[in-house]
């Protein structure tokens, strides 16, 4: 189907034309430091050492979608969002925006215990209520195939670098 994607050899390929089926692939290789994600068929950033601002690890956009995979278990605990997160391990990305957009962050846990919440942020290190654009927690749960999803919507963000914090919710 055109617009479908998958991964071969770490890069990510589109369907460009759909006769009776795909006929022809567009493919791009993969950044450093991301990996092709065969769930979602997008490149995505791979886990790093983001867990303070100065390792926040950068999103790359492909088309209208970033994707990392991390884990917050051998994480510090290094700030917390007005609702929630404190003294609960976390990672930081970052990413730039050229354009006024709407940005939407879903966070999955494949964890059985436990919470998550989400964060974004226009200055990265700040636990004023002011620098953050919008934080969701254990209220925006649903269940599918044993994950766990909280998401946050921020509507449209002007242009700019903004952080997003995912931390898990108590110590």
């Amino acid at each position: 189907e055109v617009g479908e994607t998958d991964c071969t050899n770490n890069a990510m390929r589109t369907c460009v034309t759909d006769a009776n089926g795909c006929r022809t692939w567009n493919s791009v290789s993969c950044p450093a430091a991301h990996q092709c994600d065969n769930t979602s068929g997008l490149c995505a950033a791979a886990a790093s050492n983001n867990d303070t601002c100065a390792n926040a690890q950068p999103l790359t956009f492909y088309g209208d979608k970033a994707i990392a995979v991390g884990d917050t278990t051998n994480a510090n605990s290094t700030t917390r969002g007005t609702c929630h997160g404190d003294g609960a391990k976390d990672r930081v990305y970052a990413f730039t925006l050229s354009t006024p957009r709407s940005v939407t962050v879903k966070a999955t846990s494949f964890a059985y215990s436990g919470g998550l919440s989400v964060y974004i942020r226009k200055t990265c290190d700040s636990t004023s209520p002011l620098d953050e654009v919008v934080c969701a927690e254990i209220l925006g749960w649903s269940w599918s195939n044993g994950e766990k999803t909280t998401t946050a919507s921020a509507g449209y963000l002007a242009p700019g670098t903004y952080y997003v914090w995912i931390d898990g919710l108590g110590a």
